[in-house]
């Protein structure tokens, strides 16, 4: 049964092209950091989906809604947790990553292009981060909302005239909407490209061989100096028995 339906599902759902080859070396931990980092990051999205459904971004009832969801609901304390606790690990992961794939040389050619695009993911994660630190309304996030501003007002510009106050939009609702939609669609729009890039550059070499690839490179010079020192013991011979 399940055979079957497999096998609807790919003459239906073609997924073959997605595939590509997996050196060995990618199967250590510093190379799944990229693999954690996307889903803690899925796991994120959806606990907070979620929690989107339970939060009123006003700033009278913002940190009421969270304290009411950690109370008077189930599993509310748990999903809220879990947002928390993957939001941690994904941008612990994404640091990582970048520092990987700083210190083995993936950034250089040819994939100068997915380095600028994970540096610019980096920071839109960051981005993430800190805007829902100012969701929970709470003493820490007055504090960082007072960065923003402070922030805004030394660049100027259209930065300045967005934290600037505004009697008919509240500051959380601009951060609401940066946080639940204009990041997450520029997140969403940029893992695909990333991950289309992976797939087409093919995952980066080790920057140093490895003890196998040392042993393999040895077994094959020591073979190619046995056959070098026949051929030329051979053409000894033949010169010797022409003389």
């Amino acid at each position: 049964m399940s055979n079957g339906f497999t096998n609807w599902w790919k003459e239906r759902v073609p997924t073959g092209g997605l595939n590509y080859p997996v050196p060995k070396h990618a199967n250590t931990f510093l190379y799944t950091l990229g693999g954690i980092t996307l889903v803690s990051t899925l796991l994120t999205i959806l606990t907070g989906i979620i929690l989107a459904q339970l939060y009123s971004p006003t700033p009278e009832q913002a940190n009421e809604s969270i304290r009411f969801l950690l109370n008077n609901y189930e599993l509310g304390n748990f999903i809220r947790g879990l947002h928390y606790w993957a939001a941690q690990v994904t941008i612990t992961a994404i640091i990582l990553h970048l520092l990987r794939v700083f210190f083995y040389g993936s950034y250089k050619k040819p994939r100068e292009a997915n380095w600028l695009l994970g540096v610019i993911l980096f920071l839109v994660m960051v981005g993430l981060y800190y805007t829902g630190t100012i969701l929970k309304w709470d003493q820490e996030a007055f504090e960082a909302l007072e960065h923003a501003q402070a922030g805004g007002e030394l660049l100027g510009g259209p930065l300045a005239a967005y934290f600037a106050e505004n009697p008919t939009v509240s500051m959380l609702s601009k951060f609401f909407s940066l946080h639940t939609s204009i990041l997450p669609l520029v997140l969403l729009g940029l893992i695909p490209l990333h991950l289309l890039l992976i797939k087409a550059l093919k995952i980066s070499p080790l920057p140093f061989k490895s003890k196998a690839e040392k042993e393999a490179n040895a077994a094959k010079n020591l073979h190619m100096l046995i056959i070098k020192m026949i051929q030329r013991d051979k053409a000894h011979s033949w010169f010797i028995s022409n003389i």
